[in-house]
């Protein structure tokens, strides 16, 4: 797919997303009447566009509502949402129940648990979907790829459906898919070939044929396990920043600054540390060292997370700790956390080796940041201890 290998590099921060200049508003009950000449980063209980953005729109909430056009990119996570409008460049939306009833010109990137796509739809070029459940009754001019639990298509494909996974795959009345099929499941599902214009290949998964309950909704529960731990990055993040906002920002620096060497640092940091706590655990020293250094080991791959949510966000929109409010600070940390969420439900294993990739460049640039710290604070120590005598 065309623009997918586009989409791995944002990610992984070698593309640059947005401007400097940026709308950032929070309210409760957000509305957006007025059109906004720039960026548009937004969080609330609900959020309503109905008007036009003419650079990039980011926006998180419970209740989202679209009836506007947007020049460049929309990147969306929400319990619901609904979109009326029309998008110019790529969509990226993750949320519980997705709604979408209008045009998006390049490519739609979705995570949700239940997804209606209407007749009424055009995606200009790929789908790329990770769904519980997904009815496309619209246009799709690209490819369609990814994995659901039930996937019905009442629409046209121009190009090829390749499904990683899916429970459940039908065709509607209207359905069609001008290319080719290849999909996996636990068994072979019949009577697809009046609807497919080229080859149909059938895969089994790993499941075989069993299809009992405990693989019924393994895709749709894999998809809310992802969205569960984005709204605990969202919460936890919230107070990791208020608290520790110029320390991660420091962080990024370090990172920013060295990146390569941030990544062995955190490669070898992730990998060393279990063996060291093995080497402890069979010498002298015990195994109560043991334990602390593997304890340790684990709330920093958990904390990590959040360190590199923050630097994603905070290179993408070039944001200032000392300078910005903690308003902007955060919509930049939920970017990143929405990204590097994404990464989760891509396909195949492009998706966490990227995701571990950040991990080792967050926890090597953090690493060094402490360091930095420890060795100021010891030169500072050493000051007063020597004025002192």
């Amino acid at each position: 797919m065309k623009k997918l290998i586009s989409l791995f590099a944002l990610v992984a921060l070698l593309v640059p997303m947005v401007a400097l200049g940026a709308d950032f508003r929070a309210e409760e009950d957000l509305k957006v009447d007025q059109p906004i000449p720039e960026d548009l980063y937004a969080a609330g209980g609900s959020i309503h566009l109905n008007n036009g953005i003419d650079g990039d729109a980011s926006l998180a909430g419970g209740q989202i509502m679209i009836d506007s056009v947007i020049r460049q990119d929309l990147n969306v996570a929400g319990g619901r949402i609904d979109f009326n409008g029309q998008v110019e460049g790529d969509a990226r939306l993750t949320g519980g129940e997705v709604f979408i009833n209008g045009t998006i010109q390049e490519d739609l990137i979705i995570a949700a648990g239940q997804v209606k796509i209407t007749a009424n739809s055009v995606i200009g070029e790929d789908l790329v979907l990770g769904a519980g459940s997904l009815v496309l009754d619209g246009v799709v001019n690209g490819d369609v790829f990814g994995g659901a639990g039930e996937l019905k298509i009442n629409g046209t494909v121009r190009g090829n459906v390749k499904l990683m996974s899916v429970d459940q795959l039908s065709f509607g009345p209207n359905g069609r898919v001008e290319g080719d099929l290849s999909y996996r499941a636990s068994k072979e599902q019949l009577g697809f070939n009046e609807k497919v214009g080229g080859t149909i290949q059938f895969e089994p998964s790993v499941w075989g044929d069993r299809g009992d309950s405990t693989h019924s909704g393994s895709t749709f529960t894999v998809h809310s396990f992802n969205w569960f731990r984005l709204l605990s990055l969202l919460f936890v993040g919230f107070f990791f920043l208020w608290f520790l906002r110029h320390y991660a920002a420091g962080g990024t620096a370090k990172l920013k600054e060295r990146p390569f060497f941030s990544f062995l640092i955190g490669f070898l940091i992730v990998f060393v540390t279990p063996v060291l706590a093995g080497f402890f655990a069979i010498t002298l020293i015990g195994l109560p060292a043991a334990y602390l250094i593997l304890l340790t080991w684990l709330m920093a791959l958990y904390v990590v997370k959040l360190a590199a949510a923050t630097a994603i966000g905070f290179l993408l929109v070039k944001t200032s700790a000392k300078k910005d409010s903690f308003v902007r600070v955060y919509l930049s940390y939920a970017l990143g956390a929405f990204l590097f969420t994404l990464l989760a439900m891509l396909p195949g294993a492009i998706g966490w080796s990227l995701q571990w990739a950040l991990v080792f460049v967050a926890i090597g640039g953090f690493a060094m940041y402490e360091l930095e710290l420890f060795t100021f604070l010891q030169k500072r120590f050493n000051l007063a201890h020597a004025l002192r005598h």
